[in-house]
């Protein structure tokens, strides 16, 4: 009789303590957020805004604190007294261009989803890496639509990314919001990027915020690296290995105390096997040896934010070419080999500041690149340093929410090339700027932005690039995004190209070199189809139109120079396509993507319509994951359309279009106690590039043309040891030549 007293007056208890409700709405510039977490009291348990951004929460005291949290926003912290049952609370986030703030999300999160500003930007789970099991960021990028991974070079396997079929250099890559990938670290940086740093990928497709600053003419990817997300000391550590012996070790530790928390993390690439299927005799994929070791501290300060230092050192060895090469023959001219010694820091520091009522954030990014390398008997030594310093404050008035700052870029760049001794005057930028973007919310539907951004380049002189974008929520679940942007690429002429250090060139400059500009007008369509509790369908439709202007074409057909000009004034070019992405999700037990891609990327010049060389016309990429108690199964692919191949000469007998081709992998993984263990098959079906052709390298038997005869123009002719006419050339590709091959990782966490 006791013991049911007792349990009645307890279940009355709890009850009343829980009997009183908050009523609170998040937006956005007055646009509605969904599934923002709030989180009251420091309780575990969080809830979360429905998608006209209200919520709902119990309490059962007068005071409350209550905690918000959504990605690509400042954490929102705000103290209650005196509640009733009428308060409603109102809570405007406020963005947080540069970087995510930490978040903890319970359940299962979508692989896509997507800040609710009028820019597109796209925001992908690092799940999007670990369906394939990518080690990095050059391999995991084909898993996102419209991304390509491009090789440019069949020894060395340096590469770039391709956003919508146009080329890397246009490709902007941050890490945490700052420039650390530029010029020659875009070279071989990318690979160094270690999967287990990264958390978010935040992907604009065409110039997004001003804030991002420079060379976005296709679009920035901003690398968002992890964060503590709990009080215990983590441990981690991954363990990779494949039939191609192509082992990799990523290590690391994180927690997250009071004032202070940090990850320490450490990636480890070892391939050292020759592998020639061709029988070319040459190595079909560079061997690699590569440590990257990677650091980040957040301090926490009085008024809740954070200051932060991230660092991060890449040292790699990688070589490749005559499978017989080892390092006596570096530089020498009886055995060919391109070997390439790279190192690498980076360093970024993020101090806010609150001065009166005005939150300041400061930014500052230095990096310094240095290669050492060997093509052929080529020496090629090159060192670049790049610091970066930006610093704006946001404020709102009214229906007014304005963003504002300043931005300083030193460049500093040095080469043991001819190349660099007859254009020396471009091996220094120096860039001040100053920009505004401001978001006007006439109502919660309605939401434009006005941006503008001024750069002054020490070389260029004034570029002003103004953007303005609209975002309407026509409905609760149906949105639109379009907008007009600028974009601007200054000249870089020391980037790595095979063409461009092979022989003394000497530098020519056809008339004062102009920053490349683009014009960009986009549309968006953003819809959720179906949204029920364990069912969720969703589209996002893209459309595009970029007009290029300024573009610099070098040209190599000279033996004894390369000359630079900006296309003439009636030429240019153009970027346009369409891409459809669907989503769906359901329960906790599937989650897929399908995306299709149409690119139309070409030149016009003297009025006659070229198409660009390894753009790709169409792509389909696809993610399924089905997930079911302790075992999940991914299998991820994409398709590519026929791109335009560089041959070697007219006599050349290669296609001179690659074929339709698809990479398509299948992983398993099963999770027991705190280990997971995957299995799968990467390049299922067994594509390479070499298939069905005549050979891959241009006379790979004589790789220093000592038996390549020469007329009194410097150029080839075709003899009967040569019926071709060509000369060594390892360019002519596009993808890898890594065939089917099996893999297991293990991924161990305490």
């Amino acid at each position: 009789m006791k013991s049911t007293l007792c349990f009645i007056l307890l279940f009355v208890a709890f009850n009343n303590s829980f009997s009183q409700t908050l009523t609170g709405i998040i937006t956005y510039s007055n646009v509605p957020v969904n599934n923002a977490i709030i989180t009251i009291n420091k309780r575990e348990q969080q809830f979360f805004s429905d998608s006209s951004g209200r919520f709902k929460v119990p309490f059962n005291k007068k005071k409350l604190t209550i905690h918000i949290q959504y990605p690509g926003f400042i954490p929102s912290t705000i103290k209650l007294s005196h509640i009733t049952k009428d308060t409603l609370v109102h809570i405007d986030l406020l963005p947080d261009t540069l970087y995510f703030q930490e978040i903890d999300i319970v359940g299962t999160q979508p692989l896509i989803s997507k800040k609710p500003d009028a820019f597109n930007t796209e925001v992908y789970s690092a799940c999007i890496l670990s369906s394939s099991s990518a080690s990095n960021l050059f391999e995991g990028a084909q898993n996102i639509a419209g991304l390509r991974p491009q090789l440019n070079c069949n020894i060395c396997n340096t590469g770039d990314i391709h956003i919508n079929g146009m080329e890397g250099p246009y490709t902007n890559i941050l890490i945490d919001g700052m420039p650390v990938i530029g010029g020659i670290a875009s070279v071989y940086g990318l690979s160094g990027i270690a999967a287990d740093i990264i958390e978010k990928i935040e992907l604009n497709r065409y110039p997004g915020s001003v804030i991002y600053g420079i060379d976005n003419i296709a679009g920035t990817l901003n690398i968002i690296t992890k964060q503590p997300t709990s009080s215990r000391k983590n441990f981690y550590l991954q363990l990779y290995s494949s039939t191609y012996l192509d082992n990799n070790v990523s290590f690391g530790v994180m927690q997250k105390m009071k004032h202070y928390s940090y990850v320490n993390s450490c990636d480890i690439t070892y391939f050292d096997k020759v592998f020639d299927v061709n029988k070319d005799g040459f190595t079909d994929v560079t061997l690699q040896k590569r440590i990257s070791a990677f650091h980040k501290s957040l301090f926490k300060m009085k008024d809740s934010s954070n200051l932060c230092f991230i660092s991060r050192i890449l040292l790699e060895d990688r070589w490749g070419g005559q499978t017989h090469w080892n390092k006596n023959f570096r530089g020498s001219d009886s055995i060919y080999g391109e070997s390439i010694y790279t190192k690498r820091h980076e360093s970024i520091v993020k101090l806010p500041l609150k001065i009166k009522k005005i939150n300041l954030e400061n930014n500052l990014s230095y990096n310094y690149h240095h290669q050492n390398s060997y093509y052929g008997t080529l020496f090629f030594d090159a060192h670049q340093h790049n610091f970066y310093y930006q610093s704006f404050f946001s404020h709102s008035f009214n229906i007014l929410h304005s963003l504002s700052g300043i931005a300083f870029r030193y460049l500093h760049y040095k080469d043991n090339t001819a190349v660099f001794k007859n254009a020396s005057p471009f091996n220094v930028w120096m860039v001040p700027s100053v920009y505004t973007e401001n978001t006007l919310s006439f109502n919660k539907h309605f939401q434009p932005i006005v941006a503008l951004r001024y750069d002054y380049h020490n070389i260029h002189k004034s570029i002003l690039t103004p953007r303005i974008s609209f975002l309407w929520a026509v409905l609760p679940n149906f949105t639109i995004r379009s907008g007009f942007t600028t974009g601007f690429r200054p000249v870089q002429l020391f980037t790595e190209d095979h063409a461009a250090l092979t022989g003394a060139r000497k530098i020519v400059i056809q008339s004062h070199l102009l920053p490349e500009k683009s014009y960009t007008a986009y549309y968006n369509i953003q819809s959720n189809i179906l949204h029920k509790q364990y069912f969720q369908l969703s589209t996002d439709i893209n459309m595009w139109y970029v007009y290029f202007s300024n573009r610099i074409v070098p040209d190599y057909s000279y033996a004894d120079k390369i000359i630079y000009s900006n296309l003439n004034k009636n030429d240019y070019s153009i970027n346009r396509g369409l891409s459809v992405q669907l989503q769906i999700n359901y329960h906790n037990h599937l989650q897929s993507v399908f995306s299709l891609s149409f690119f139309d990327n070409y030149i016009i010049q003297n009025h006659e319509k070229k198409r660009i060389m390894l753009s790709e016309p169409w792509s389909a990429n696809w993610i399924i994951r089905w997930m079911k108690n302790k075992i999940s199964v991914e299998y991820t692919g994409n398709v590519y359309g026929p791109m335009i191949l560089p041959k070697a000469g007219a006599l050349d007998p290669r296609p001179d279009k690659s074929p339709v081709y698809s990479i398509q992998n299948i992983q398993a993984t099963y999770s027991f106690k705190k280990t997971d263990v995957t299995i799968g098959i990467k390049n299922m079906l067994d594509f390479t590039p070499d298939k069905n052709i005549p050979f891959l390298i241009s006379r790979a038997h004589d790789p220093f043309d000592k038996k390549v005869q020469w007329d009194t123009n410097g150029n080839p002719v075709a003899t009967s040891e040569n019926p071709y006419a060509l000369t060594f050339d390892p360019t002519y590709t596009y993808a890898s030549m890594q065939k089917r091959r099996m893999f297991i990782s293990f991924n161990l966490h305490f």
